[in-house]
């Protein structure tokens, strides 16, 4: 499991009661999501994750009805874009937020894509809900939401954007309290930023991970332009109401992310269905001989990302368990000493494990929701099993040597062995 999955179900393992003011106080993300895995079994991965498959589905289904509404001679190429995404599926194995939020993506281009010619009071009330529940998911929703705002406007259907940005606004209110009680939470984050303002390589990164699952994986990312180039091509050929929610919903997050550090690729996960849309365009362009063993190669390729992704070593998903079998198996302490990969540690053994890392100044990756561990050094002079950076000073207790290191490249992670 992931350091984030890990965290949501750190999170969600506090009573119903707490879980409100931890959010509050700690948290930069909506309610919804904790609240919806709080109520749904989540004792093992599969079933936590099984709360992301099912959004992950249904956006191929939703994605290929925006395909036929929005003009696409074969539509079936939008489904096949869908249910060969690299991002849905790999979403679909997080215990996040984020394939909900790329289905919010998909009902949204759905919606506009059958947006009648007088669009009446019910289908304003009904966008302004979904564009509700689409920030009670994510905050960056709110783009998404400007973008259909827009595609109304470019309609002139100015009262239904009213009625919307109205329903919204009114049923965000609860959504919005917490998000101010939160700002102390967002104000520090750029005091010790977790990421960079956005460059070149970075966009080429955000392409990696919405075409490939492959933000950090070099194979990936050039295998991922293969799909993100056509997509390109196939949104100068989309209807407006595409370019707009792209434009709203995409473009305007990596803007703000070249001046600030608040963009991740991930929170651009309501745009992927549109994108996917570009791609299907594209494909549908071609002449009929063509198309099909394009849009095959295309499948074959999102599949091959699919295989990929699942196959590779994940920097982000570092096998934990085999770490705290290996530390039991020779009586070790397992010992976290760096913060980076204190919460799949405290999922797997909570309070079975030590911490030898000072506290952070800005905690971003969750440790307030993490079990006290064990005392550090330990008293009983038992053996130490550490978990952190090859590029860190191994904090080692007076009279420990170490016994031995095993080192993957992958993400700069040494499993080191130390005793008396």
């Amino acid at each position: 499991m992931g350091r984030d999955e890990a965290v949501s179900v750190l999170i969600v393992r506090h009573p119903l009661g707490d879980l409100l003011p931890l959010l509050a106080a700690h948290e930069v993300h909506p309610a919804a999501y904790f609240l919806a895995l709080w109520a749904w079994p989540h004792a093992t991965p599969v079933e936590a994750r099984l709360l992301s498959w099912l959004p992950a589905v249904g956006c191929i289904p939703l994605t290929y009805l925006a395909g036929a509404r929005l003009g696409l001679e074969r539509p079936w190429l939008a489904g096949l874009a869908a249910a060969t995404s690299p991002f849905l599926a790999y979403y679909a194995e997080e215990a996040r937020m984020y394939a909900w939020l790329a289905l919010f993506g998909a009902a949204a281009l759905l919606l506009l894509a059958s947006l009648p010619e007088q669009p009446g009071r019910r289908w304003g009330v009904g966008l302004g809900l979904l564009l509700a529940g689409g920030m009670y998911v994510h905050y960056y929703a709110l783009f998404t939401a400007a973008g259909a705002l827009a595609v109304l406007a470019w309609r002139r259907r100015w009262g239904v954007a009213g009625m919307a940005a109205g329903v919204a606004a009114t049923a965000f209110v609860p959504g919005l309290v917490l998000l101010l009680q939160q700002l102390p939470v967002f104000f520090l984050y750029p005091t010790e930023p977790w990421q960079d303002k956005l460059t070149l390589p970075g966009l080429y990164a955000v392409s990696g991970l919405l075409f490939g699952a492959s933000e950090y994986y070099e194979p990936g990312r050039r295998l991922a332009l293969l799909l993100a180039i056509p997509a390109l091509y196939g949104l100068v050929r989309a209807p407006t109401p595409v370019k707009l929610l792209l434009a709203f919903g995409a473009g305007l997050p990596l803007l703000l992310g070249i001046f600030t550090t608040a963009l991740s690729a991930r929170y651009l996960a309501a745009s992927v269905p549109a994108l996917l849309v570009c791609l299907a365009f594209a494909l549908d362009s071609l002449p009929g001989r063509i198309a099909i063993p394009a849009a095959a190669a295309a499948g074959l390729l999102g599949a091959g990302l699919v295989a990929y992704a699942d196959l590779r070593y994940d920097n982000l998903k570092p096998p934990t368990p085999e770490f705290l079998a290996q530390a039991r198996s020779s009586g070790a302490l397992l010992v976290v000493s760096h913060r980076h990969f204190a919460p799949q540690v405290a999922y797997y053994a909570p309070g079975g494990e030590a911490f030898s890392f000072p506290p952070p100044a800005v905690d971003h990756v969750g440790l307030w929701a993490i079990p006290p561990g064990l005392p550090y050094p330990p008293a009983d002079g038992r053996p130490l099993l550490f978990v952190g950076y090859c590029s860190d000073a191994l904090p080692l207790p007076a009279g420990y040597r170490v016994e031995g290191v095993v080192r993957y490249r992958g993400n700069d992670l040494c499993v080191t062995s130390a005793a008396r």
